[in-house]
């Protein structure tokens, strides 16, 4: 006959804790969405034998999901908006058969990459070229620049928008 399981006092809000970690990446957040002191959680890391393991894996999932985001930046990029004097701008539509004009629904956006981001997950993916001076080798020795081996590695790329 089995033991009956006791019960943790702690254990629906540690694990609602580390779902908001997992989705914030950040203990302020998760603290203030579970609406815990985050003290709590430093609690738990001290006292309790099963949170540390538990909290591995969650900043492990929230690790997945910072670079998932990184890898979209820099290889996807983002949308930025066009300000103009301070306000979003709109592409302008005219209607063939009234001649009257609307403005789109969407504001006008710039895609963008980070290629910074880009440089240091390359950096993250391929070992020799963390060095900078393995770096500099390797663009010299094939005649390109970062910023050219940037431009050419998008040419190559096929990104579905």
């Amino acid at each position: 006959m089995r033991k009956p399981v006791k019960k943790r006092k702690g254990l629906p809000k540690q694990q609602a804790f580390l779902a908001a970690y997992c989705l914030t990446a950040s203990v302020t957040r998760a603290a203030k969405a579970t609406e815990i002191d985050r003290a709590l959680h430093y609690r738990w890391l001290r006292e309790d034998a099963d949170y540390p393991r538990w909290f591995d894996q969650a900043r492990k999932d929230a690790g997945g999901a910072l670079v998932d985001e990184a890898v979209r930046r820099a290889h996807s990029g983002y949308l930025e908006p066009v300000i103009y004097k301070g306000e979003l701008t709109y592409r302008e539509l005219v209607d063939p058969e009234t001649g009257e004009i609307t403005r789109s629904k969407r504001p006008l956006a710039i895609r963008k990459y980070d290629n910074e981001m880009l440089r240091f997950l390359i950096k993250g993916f391929l070992p020799e070229y963390r060095d900078r001076s393995v770096d500099a080798q390797a663009s010299g020795a094939a005649g390109l620049t970062w910023e050219e081996f940037v431009v050419m590695y998008r040419r190559t790329t096929v990104v579905k928008a």
